[in-house]
């Protein structure tokens, strides 16, 4: 069991996002592929999935882009970390500002959150809340 488990681990590939609309700036490297997908980023932007075969690629990668000055999404999550998240998400919740739910983008401090209805029959024995925030300049 162990040796599957550590098999599955060493061919995952990397993930970050970018925008749609700056997709062709990325490298033609091997190892890289760059792949559209049906969502959108907070600020409304398409988005494009980026998978590297090799953690040191997906570096480059970071590197490349920030001499482009192209935005790269999640590209700081470590692959052990994002291995984490992905697999032991237990239940959701919900943020609230006088009782609507709130737009991400519009994340105050102190805000009402509570438990949804998305996992009915878990109980919950820990939990674990990673966020991000950036300052956007107006």
């Amino acid at each position: 069991m162990t040796a599957l488990l550590l098999s599955n681990l060493i061919s995952q590939e990397t993930v970050c996002f970018c925008p749609q609309s700056r997709s062709h700036e990325l490298p033609d490297w091997p190892g890289l592929r760059v792949q559209p997908l049906p969502l959108k980023h907070f600020s409304g932007q398409a988005v494009c999935a980026i998978y590297c075969q090799r953690y040191a690629l997906h570096l480059q990668l970071r590197n490349q882009a920030e001499s482009l000055n192209l935005p790269l999404w999640e590209a700081e999550i470590k692959p052990s970390s994002r291995f984490l998240m992905e697999r032991y998400l237990n239940g959701s919740v919900q943020l609230l500002a006088n009782s609507q739910p709130l737009d991400p983008t519009t994340l105050a401090p102190s805000k009402t959150i509570r438990a949804t209805d998305y996992i009915t029959n878990h109980k919950i024995k820990a939990s674990q809340l990673s966020a991000q925030f950036k300052r956007h300049e107006r």
